[in-house]
């Protein structure tokens, strides 16, 4: 991509890369910019990095008088890049997510289970074994503190870990900036599943003897709704994540409404608050359904723009 003079955007073709044997379901590119992986139904996860030598590029001497970028890559069997293959899944990968040093990734699988990586050295180093069903998204927390995944058996789970005890950092002919040496694996921590409802008191009820009542419903859709991805976002400060495929229920006999909910960092308990894709539909007295939202389609993914954007002052409008 590039901006002539009108700083109009110009998109154009720039290489393949040829590796997989069937379809590819995500593509990331490393946090530090050095690395993109990808993912496939043939269960391989594929890193694509710039090669050890290019570490000489800004003295021109391993692509002549260029330094090594990814405009420059020529194709996938050029020696202008890379190819780390990643093996440890054994049915198709629909998700990954880098961490924030740009070392480890996170892959969900439709074998119920999620892979951490460690990139550098090429190696599995855990299994998430806590889905019943697919994993159809991963997303990976900006402050390096927990990991969340979300399945189409309608749950999220959040896995936690202590800060990392020590910073190593790497040999220079490594395509990585630093090593993280963590003090503990991963442990679940949170399961989103259901949320609690008030239920309103009946007129039948004497007014001193009303009682608060709580009904609880499943926050997300089952695997019933067609589609294979679930990819939910952290904010690029970490403090909100976004999880799609939800439905929201304000209280019985309210239909359910397809949402996006928002927790806030380290309260997971509940949500903070839902982004409805449509209006509410109720069903009244004599049973009939009020209300437009049917055909409303769920969301399936969410993304945050990576700008971290400042309130304006106040102008006077």
């Amino acid at each position: 991509m590039s901006r002539d003079q009108s700083d109009k955007l110009n998109v154009s073709f720039q290489t393949s890369f040829d590796r997989h044997d069937r379809s590819v379901n995500s593509v990331r590119f490393s946090p530090n910019g050095d690395c993109l992986a990808s993912a496939s139904d043939d269960s391989a996860i594929v890193i694509w990095s710039k090669p050890y030598s290019a570490a000489d590029a800004a003295d021109g001497v391993a692509f002549g008088s260029k330094a090594w970028s990814w405009s420059n890559v020529s194709g996938s069997n050029s020696k202008d890049i890379r190819q780390t293959l990643l093996i440890g899944h054994q049915s198709e990968v629909f998700s990954m997510a880098w961490s924030p040093c740009s070392t480890k990734l996170i892959s969900g699988s439709t074998q119920s289970r999620s892979i951490i990586w460690d990139v550098r050295e090429s190696a599995l180093t855990q299994i998430l074994n806590d889905h019943k069903h697919m994993v159809q998204g991963v997303s990976w927390d900006p402050a390096d503190r927990f990991l969340v995944s979300q399945s189409n058996d309608r749950t999220c789970v959040v896995y936690g870990t202590p800060a990392p005890e020590i910073t190593i950092p790497a040999p220079k002919s490594k395509p990585f900036d630093e090593k993280i040496v963590w003090s503990k694996k991963y442990k679940k921590s949170h399961v989103l599943k259901r949320r609690v409802m008030a239920i309103p008191p009946t007129s039948e009820e004497p007014e001193e003897g009303k009682k608060q009542r709580v009904q609880s419903h499943n926050m997300y859709l089952d695997e019933n709704i067609n589609s294979y991805f679930r990819r939910l976002a952290w904010s690029p400060d970490g403090s909100i994540l976004l999880t799609p495929m939800a439905q929201f229920k304000s209280q019985p006999g309210v239909l359910p409404t397809p949402t996006v909910f928002v927790f806030t960092r380290g309260n997971f308990d509940a949500p903070a608050m839902h982004l409805p894709l449509g209006p509410v539909e109720t069903v009244g007295e004599d049973g009939v359904t009020k209300g437009n939202a049917v055909g409303v389609q769920p969301a399936v993914a969410v993304r945050f723009s990576p700008v971290l954007y400042e309130l304006r002052e106040n102008q006077g409008t």
